[in-house]
């Protein structure tokens, strides 16, 4: 746990981190994510502190660091091969050449299968004083409040909404984005096989 005048960051696994197609992005999102937020609260309580008392400030702060974190994930793959540009200019054979290069050491192809499956990722934030909690997620994962009233009562509230086949906002982003690729959706998933529709950490 960090501990500063205003804020505290901890991450604590409730539940083992299970990938549908393995563990390793999902171990290295669930290690690192939480780094990098608590780095850049830390940054911004050194240079920016007067902003941190707007909650609008932290909310654009978490936004801004997971894309920057996904994007750095997404460079390291994309710079083995000079970018897009020389990614589109590769041929197959020279692209397997330069992932598989478990001969040398493997580090392109850890880093390519950092980026294979990608990830669901929810995270929470709240102040000292407990006045403001920040929830941030990706993907099909849920973030859901539960409070007890004074009778004893429990009361639950959804805090977020998931990124899947059940939510026509995004069946709509996605089909916008793509308006001349009529099958990317397909019976509530992308391209007829992935149920979330966003996540973290994948190239493809």
């Amino acid at each position: 746990m960090v501990r500063s005048q205003r804020y505290y960051f901890s991450s604590h696994r409730l539940i083992p981190p299970i990938g549908h197609l393995g563990d390793v992005t999902v171990e290295h999102v669930a290690h690192h994510l939480p780094i990098v937020l608590e780095e850049a609260l830390q940054k911004a309580y050194a240079t920016k502190r007067h902003s941190l008392s707007d909650p609008s400030f932290i909310s654009a702060l978490l936004s801004t660091s997971i894309l920057a974190f996904d994007e750095a994930m997404a460079s390291d793959v994309l710079d083995l091969f000079g970018g897009l540009e020389g990614l589109s200019k590769r041929s197959d054979a020279e692209i397997r050449r330069i992932i598989n290069d478990q001969h040398l050491g493997g580090e392109n192809f850890r880093k390519t299968r950092l980026n294979m499956y990608g990830t669901t990722a929810i995270i929470a934030l709240t102040d000292p004083k407990h006045d403001n909690l920040w929830v941030a997620s990706v993907g099909d994962c849920q973030a859901v409040l539960v409070t007890q009233r004074d009778s004893g009562a429990w009361d639950s509230r959804n805090l977020t909404a998931q990124h899947n086949g059940y939510n026509h906002t995004e069946i709509n982003r996605v089909r916008s984005e793509h308006p001349e690729e009529s099958e990317c959706v397909i019976n509530g998933r992308v391209l007829g096989a992935l149920a979330p529709f966003r996540c973290t950490c994948c190239c493809g």
